[in-house]
């Protein structure tokens, strides 16, 4: 069976009616208050007792030394140092004033005096480890060095303060006409090396640096000349 479920608006329905509801407030003025301190847990008392200093107990009369006197100190060095008039690091001061007498002490002469003399006689060696050592050639290449002077730059030859600037400058210029020739005879893209020259500390005997023969040379120098007669009127 099937219940027919209908709803009457005019009889079933009640209306609802709504009470406004008021929330009364109470303004009361609010007083600032000291806060109240807690007793703290734990208190300290003052003795009323006068306090008294610990008492230092006489030196012992057959003179001992206390602890942490100077005499202590001393006993506590090492003889070695002292015997070499050194003091340790726990002496050490920042006072940057010299002491008195010779500066600095000779403290060696006495260490020195204590050796005994040896008498060295003819024939006495010390046994000395041989040592050698190899000299390698460095090998560094470079271009052409048309004004080197190489017996007084590589050697230290010379003729003395007073005449040396005057043979180096009339070297200089005496290879300004001859420059063709050393660039034919040596090409500016050339490499050489110094291995042709002596070694560092070597004494080599001074030579009369000449220039070397050369067809080459001598056809740029050749055709130098005749270019600067046609380009000079």
């Amino acid at each position: 069976m099937v219940q027919d479920l209908e709803f009457d608006e005019a009889s079933q329905f009640h209306s609802i009616e709504l009470v406004e509801a008021s929330f009364a407030t109470i303004e009361e003025p609010v007083e600032a208050q000291k806060p109240v301190l807690e007793k703290p847990e734990m208190e300290f008392v003052l003795d009323p007792r006068p306090m008294t200093l610990p008492t230092v107990p006489p030196a012992p009369a057959s003179g001992a030394a206390l602890p942490g006197t100077k005499q202590e100190k001393q006993k506590s060095v090492s003889p070695h140092l002292v015997e070499l008039g050194l003091k340790p690091l726990t002496e050490l001061t920042l006072n940057t004033k010299p002491p008195t007498g010779d500066l600095p002490a000779n403290t060696a002469g006495a260490q020195l005096e204590k050796i005994p003399v040896q008498q060295v006689v003819m024939g006495t060696t010390r046994d000395w480890a041989l040592t050698t050592k190899e000299w390698e050639a460095p090998a560094i290449p470079y271009n052409p060095l048309y004004f080197e002077e190489p017996y007084l730059e590589r050697y230290g030859y010379n003729y003395g303060p007073a005449i040396q600037p005057f043979i180096s400058a009339g070297r200089f210029f005496g290879r300004v006409p001859a420059l063709p020739y050393m660039i034919g005879a040596y090409p500016i893209h050339e490499c050489q090396y110094d291995l042709g020259y002596e070694r560092p500390g070597d004494c080599p005997p001074y030579q009369v640096e000449r220039l070397p023969f050369s067809a080459r040379g001598a056809l740029f120098e050749s055709l130098t000349v005749t270019g600067l007669i046609f380009l000079i009127p």
